[in-house]
């Protein structure tokens, strides 16, 4: 209630929040309400700003208003992948008029699974030689320990082949798969050699299972890679 000309704020809402789903590169997580959440002066000085919100796992950055109705936590570098992420405004969250948002606004999101994202020989090379190591690139960092671990290599039949892992100091040595392993970003590469010459003429398929875990967070291949 009011008095004449008077306009009353309507209910606290949460507009739009983002990211949703399974999303790509990100640096930022972002809220948006339905009216100020802060005076227009505050925007001066940050430092005083309130900031209702939470991720978990937790996110190293810093929250940032844009404008008196959206707050955004920009981390320091992307987002990790193969990770869940829960975000959340709490209730009780106050608005500049005094309205109180009455229930948590909750959403989830997460970044992208392990993938292979290159490799040499590559899916359709034809002139392998027998004795060739294997580079492989993934879309994030791994464990190479647990890459080596998870790794199949197969040849007709299903019949598997067994393969060394070759360290990053014998990278340059290794022939074709050498040049690229030694150009792709550090931490995203593993390289392994078939402990017995591969045959000739024949097709080999390089894989790993699902539910490895061998990436930035603890979400599994959901499917062969």
């Amino acid at each position: 209630k009011g008095g004449p000309g008077t306009v009353s704020a309507p209910a606290l809402k949460v507009v739009h929040s983002a990211p949703q789903g399974t999303i790509g590169l990100r640096s930022a997580v972002t809220v948006t309400f339905n009216q100020a959440m802060i005076p227009l002066a505050a925007l001066s000085d940050l430092r005083k700003l309130p900031a209702p919100l939470l991720v978990e796992p937790k996110l190293e950055g810093k929250h940032r208003w844009l404008g008196t109705q959206t707050l955004s936590l920009e981390v320091t570098s992307r987002l990790p992948f193969s990770t869940a992420y829960a975000a959340r405004v709490p209730s009780g969250t106050t608005a500049e008029s005094g309205k109180v948002l009455e229930a948590e606004h909750r959403w989830t999101f997460e970044t992208p699974r392990l993938e292979i994202a290159g490799a040499v020989p590559s899916r359709w090379e034809s002139h392998a030689v027998p004795s060739t190591p294997i580079a492989l690139l993934f879309n994030q960092k791994v464990d190479p320990s647990k890459i080596h671990a998870a790794l199949r290599v197969t040849g007709p039949g299903g019949a598997a082949v067994k393969v060394r892992a070759v360290p990053e100091a014998e990278w340059a040595k290794a022939g074709p798969a050498g040049v690229p392993a030694t150009q792709w970003e550090k931490g995203r590469v593993v390289v392994g050699k078939p402990e017995a010459a591969l045959a000739k003429g024949t097709s080999y398929r390089v894989s790993l299972g699902a539910g490895r875990k061998a990436g930035e967070g603890p979400l599994p291949t959901t499917a062969e890679v």
